[in-house]
């Protein structure tokens, strides 16, 4: 009878308990970050990736790592391609002898590709989508300590966007407190947390 009333409390408790799980700072302080629910991961990391594609422009670049999952590679693809900006790769493998193998898997759009993270960002970079753990190798990144060098090379242009459906179940994510405002976006999935099958996107 009043499913619109319990269904939104129930959906503000939600947010509150994941902002709690999440986020890590005190309950006063906790509203600096917003907790989105989405469907899964994927469905939250498209959803993001097609507004920037109406904010991008043809002089933006569009930074990803070969690392992430695809859920976090194929949506910033297709901003970039959508808004005509720059694609470039950050494969931290990266060498001479392994570009064909690069190349044969990126043959559908131009592309520029380094292994020196400082060498791709530059004050035109406007997203940066990288995996808080690589997908390849299971090694988690120093994310606080990317984001600087990110945010300092583009001059703070640019918008950090984390997938952290890997790292989450291992480790405390606190949002606000690891990455001192240096990460923009960071996403989970919460069936990978004993929670319900959503995506959810800070």
């Amino acid at each position: 009878r009043h499913r619109n009333k319990i269904g939104s409390e129930s959906k503000a408790a939600a947010r509150e308990t994941l902002r709690r799980l999440l986020v890590g700072s005190t309950e006063e302080t906790s509203q600096s970050s917003v907790v989105i629910l989405g469907l899964n991961a994927t469905s939250v990391l498209v959803t993001l990736a097609q507004c920037y594609a109406r904010l991008l422009t043809p002089t933006d670049e569009v930074l990803i790592s070969t690392e992430n999952h695809l859920a976090n590679f194929d949506p910033w693809i297709q901003a970039a391609k959508t808004a005509g900006a720059k694609i470039k790769l950050w494969a931290p493998f990266y060498n001479q002898k392994n570009q064909s193998s690069y190349d044969e898997f990126l043959r559908d759009f131009e592309y520029e590709i380094s292994s020196d993270l400082h060498h791709l960002v530059t004050p035109h970079t406007r997203i940066v989508a990288l995996s808080h753990a690589s997908n390849v190798l299971g090694s988690v990144r120093p994310i606080l300590d990317i984001s600087k060098t990110i945010k300092d090379n583009s001059k703070g242009y640019a918008h950090i966007v984390v997938d952290g459906v890997a790292v989450a179940p291992h480790e405390f994510v606190g949002f606000d407190e690891n990455f001192g405002g240096c990460v923009d976006w960071y996403v989970v999935s919460m069936h990978k947390l004993f929670g319900p099958h959503i995506g959810v996107l800070l």
